[in-house]
């Protein structure tokens, strides 16, 4: 509907709203998917994946805050990147490493690289502030953030890492 549009502020505009609105349903998914983790609950669901259409969905979201933090997405997906997988749970672990990586990054680049010989890998990397041992250990304990004052700064409830260990 957007690109249909005549105007391109109001276009733009739209665009953003819609990149927004995909950002939010990954936060919301994120909680669900970590009670339902806790719980036992989760159910494993594996089906035939396409690994890129999937990073361009989750790349999408993540547009508004890479452009607003000045950062480039690159994204690279060799042919044949399929996976037979859980698509909420890969998509959980995905969305959560790209969107953590856009959002302690300024000025910088992040590189999602997707190669598929013998298994589908997956290589998340970034130019950002980084993390000291001390904070990787608590990293992936829920609602842990690396301190006070990054929470402050980056926002966050501290979920996304904990998340990823959970369906990893």
């Amino acid at each position: 509907v957007a690109e249909e549009l005549e105007d391109a502020e109001l276009r733009a505009d739209l665009q953003k709203v819609r990149r927004a609105g995909l950002h939010l349903k990954g936060l919301v998914t994120t909680v669900l998917d970590l009670t339902q983790l806790e719980s036992g609950k989760y159910v494993v669901q594996p089906k035939p994946i396409d690994v890129s259409a999937l990073l361009r969905e989750i790349v999408d979201g993540a547009k508004n805050e890479g452009d607003a933090n000045q950062n480039t997405i690159e994204v690279h997906v060799e042919d044949g990147a399929t996976s037979v997988a859980d698509r909420r749970m890969l998509q959980s672990i995905l969305f959560n490493l790209i969107h953590n990586a856009v959002k302690y990054t300024k000025g910088g680049t992040i590189t999602v690289r997707v190669t598929a010989a013998e298994q589908l890998d997956i290589h998340i990397a970034d130019t950002g502030i980084g993390m000291t041992p001390r904070q990787l250990q608590q990293a992936f304990e829920p609602f842990e953030q690396a301190d006070a004052s990054t929470t402050r700064k980056y926002d966050g409830a501290g979920l996304g890492l904990a998340i990823c260990r959970g369906f990893a």
